[in-house]
Parts: structure tokens; C-alpha cells; sequence
């Protein structure tokens, strides 16, 4: 599997996650109202708490299966047994409280009929979106980065026609879960056609993976610190905006922030393409070669970056009545978000290499420099200030990546 091959599977994958998005930056102005449009982006960051469902649970499925790979036949057996316990364990207990918690801040403003059914359905779909990616984690850490990338990539081109072509008809937020749960469905089914020997996992001695489960479970703790503190860095915002501000401006500042994770997601095609390689590289002992390939990796992707934002930029000043510069935020919050995205590009190469040798310094940087961008946040809402929304945001970016690079210099100086 040539290095060529899987960044044009990313490339697939992280454009048809972008259309995604960015299919909703034209349809949801034109079919929703200011206060619909706040709705519509408030459950999408609801449901980004999926987020905490998995934890970092997929990223360490791939990273054990890329191990396993090297390993035995029976590694393999043992990974895929006891991550599938663990799947089950998410799918059961997390979903459903985070269900709950979505219907709690959604009613602090509102209790419509039409968005209670639009969030349970929403997180069903996402429920089975978890399910589906479980398995891409496994083929794709066991060497099918193609098909894996190109079946996510599958999912987001589906929902984007689907759920344009019912929010067209109906000017409803029903089109939202409607969409990606038929997408996901389809999706799937092709998966356990196509892949059917990945979902049979025979039962075995528990104490076959005692030892995995104790590395495991240390690791994951870390990793859901990580991930709790992404979580609230990024997609708290819109939330909290929609409880302080109101659903308008929880709109304009869900879609601001949709605009900057497809360009960040389109820019990261040359670092998430190479997970798998440096993962294979650093089981295998060739760190100075995964160094050398991550290194690349980053630049072209901080390059990409950088020209899409501004030519981005470029266009909603030029263009300010046009339908998508008129229903997000401007001025400073697109400074604090440019240079804050392309600061978590670097973080994001930082933690991939220190990952791929199954290790996790990143938990309580992630928290406290997240706590901290939500307390900023907050700060900001109940000031003069409250339409700088994204501040936080900023400030906790450039924490984070001091700390990333003193973690990373502490990290090489203890272990390479």
C-alpha cells in the first residue's frame, strides 16, 4: 500500500467530510431561519459529544491494531476481542447520557416537539456512526487505510446529498439526523458485505487479554483527558453561546465554527494519512524514518491551511452580503480562529508522534488548557466583549501548543 494511494483515500475522505459541512453553509441560510439555523448547529455540537463516547477509543484501536499487525495471529485475536467489549461498553452506557445531558441545554431555552425528535434521532444515527467506525479502525490499522477512508468518505457524500435534498423539501431540522442515519446505514451494510470476517469475534478466555486490558484501560484514561479537553476547546463554544447569547448568535457562531473545521479537517488529509505509517514505523523501531515523514506531513498541510483560510477570508470581506458572510461572526473572531486552528495543526503532528509508541501526555494539558479557553469564554459572554466568542479558543491554542512542545522535548529526553 503505497503512501500515494492512502493520501488520495484521505484526501476522499476528508473533502467528503467537508461537504459535508460546508453543504450545510449554503443549504441551512437558505431553507432555515436565523433562530432554526442556531438550532440546526446547536445539535451538531451536541452531538459532537460523541466525542466523549469515544474518547479516543477508535484512535487506539487503530494504534493497537498497527501493532497487532506486526504481532501474532493471536495479538490480532486478542485486540479484536476485548476492543469489542469495550465498543459495546460506549454504545450501551455513553450514548444514552449523553442523549440526556443533550436534552437538558437544549431545554434551558426551548422544549419544541420537532427539536427533541431531531436530537434522539440525530444521536441514534451517531450511535451507529460509532459502530461503523469501530470496525474502519481495525481494517484500516491492519492495513486497509483505502477502503477505510474511502467508506468514511461514503458516509459524509451520502448524507450530504440526503440531507441537502430534505432540507430543501422540508425546511426542517428533521433533515439533519434523517440524512446521516440512512447514509450511515447504507454505508454499513456495504461494510459487512464486503468485510464480514472483521465483525466475528469468537469468545475467548478472559485471561487471554489481562495483560492488554491493564495497558489498555491506563492508556485510555489518559486519552479520555485528552479528548474531555478537546471537547470542551472546541465544541463547549456553541452550547454555551446558545445558553448565554440566544440561538441566533449560538447560529452565527456554530457555523463560523463549521467553516474552520472543514478547512482544518481538508488541511489535516497529510498528517491523518500517515497515522498508520508512522504507528507501523515506530512498532517496527525506524523512529528517525517516522520523524522524516511526519515532518512533511505537517508542513503540507500548515501550507494548505494557511491558503485556504485566507483565501476564505478574502471572500467574506470582499463579499460581505453575501448569504454565508452575513450569518457568521467576523473581525477578531476569524483572527482567533485562523491563527488558533493552524496552532492545533502543529499540536496534532506533536501528538501523533508520541501516540503512535502508545503513550498519552497530552491529558492534563488538553483539560486545564481547555478549562481554561471555556473560562475565558464565559468571561467574554458576560462582558462588553461577548461577541469575541472565540478568544478562548485562542488562548487555549497557543497554551496548548507551549506545553505540547515542552512535552514533547521532556518526552525524547526520557525515552529516545
Amino acid at each position: 500500500m503505497s503512501l500515494n494511494k492512502a493520501t488520495i483515500s484521505v484526501l476522499f475522505s476528508q473533502s467528503s467530510a467537508m461537504l459535508y459541512g460546508g453543504g450545510f453553509l449554503i443549504f441551512v441560510p437558505l431553507n432555515l431561519s436565523a433562530i432554526e439555523q442556531g438550532f440546526w448547529f446547536l445539535l451538531m455540537a451536541l452531538g459532537a459529544m460523541s466525542r466523549l463516547a469515544d474518547m479516543g477509543f477508535l484512535q487506539l484501536v487503530l494504534t493497537y491494531s498497527g501493532h497487532a499487525k506486526v504481532g501474532s495471529e493471536r495479538h490480532q485475536r486478542e485486540v479484536a476481542f476485548f476492543t469489542a467489549q469495550w465498543r459495546n461498553k460506549v454504545l450501551f452506557g455513553v450514548f444514552p447520557l449523553i442523549f440526556i445531558v443533550g436534552i437538558g441545554i437544549i431545554s434551558l431555552r426551548e422544549f419544541e416537539l420537532i427539536i427533541m425528535l431531531s436530537w434522539a434521532w440525530y444521536i441514534i444515527a451517531l450511535a451507529i456512526l460509532f459502530y461503523l467506525n469501530y470496525f474502519l479502525a481495525i481494517i484500516e490499522g491492519s492495513g486497509g487505510i483505502t477502503f477505510s477512508h474511502y467508506s468514511r468518505g461514503s458516509v459524509y457524500i451520502l448524507a450530504s446529498i440526503l440531507t441537502a435534498l430534505v432540507l430543501n423539501y422540508s425546511h426542517s431540522l428533521i433533515a439533519l439526523p434523517l440524512g446521516i442515519f440512512i447514509a450511515v446505514l447504507i454505508v454499513l451494510f456495504w461494510v459487512l458485505k464486503t468485510k464480514s470476517s472483521y465483525f466475528l469475534v469468537g469468545k475467548k478466555n478472559l485471561q487471554e487479554t489481562a495483560l492488554l486490558k491493564v495497558e489498555f484501560i491506563q492508556l485510555f484514561k489518559k486519552t479520555s483527558m485528552s479528548w474531555t479537553g478537546g471537547y470542551l476547546g472546541t465544541h463547549a463554544i456553541v452550547p454555551l453561546v446558545y445558553v448565554f447569547l440566544g440561538p441566533i448568535s449560538s447560529g452565527l457562531a456554530g457555523m463560523t465554527l463549521n467553516v474552520f473545521l472543514a478547512l482544518q479537517n481538508f488541511s489535516n488529509v497529510f498528517l491523518v494519512s500517515i497515522i498508520p505509517t508512522i504507528t507501523g514505523h515506530i512498532a517496527t523501531k525506524s523512529q528517525w524514518l517516522a520523524r522524516e515523514i511526519l515532518l512533511r506531513g505537517l508542513f503540507k498541510s500548515l501550507g494548505v491551511f494557511i491558503f485556504v483560510v485566507t483565501t476564505f477570508s478574502l471572500l467574506v470581506y470582499l463579499y460581505p452580503s453575501n448569504i454565508i458572510s452575513e450569518r457568521i461572526f467576523h473581525d477578531e473572531n476569524l483572527i482567533f480562529l485562523s491563527v488558533g486552528f493552524g496552532l492545533q495543526i502543529v499540536i496534532t503532528s506533536i501528538a501523533i508522534y508520541i501516540r503512535a509508541h502508545k503513550k498519552e501526555p497530552f491529558a492534563l494539558m488538553s483539560l486545564v488548557t481547555s478549562i481554561l479557553g471555556v473560562l475565558v469564554l464565559l468571561i467574554t459572554l458576560n462582558s462588553n466583549f461577548s461577541n469575541w466568542v472565540f478568544l478562548g479558543f485562542f488562548i487555549s491554542s497557543l497554551l496548548a501548543l507551549i506545553w505540547s512542545v515542552k512535552i514533547l522535548f521532556n518526552w525524547r529526553q526520557a525515552f529516545e
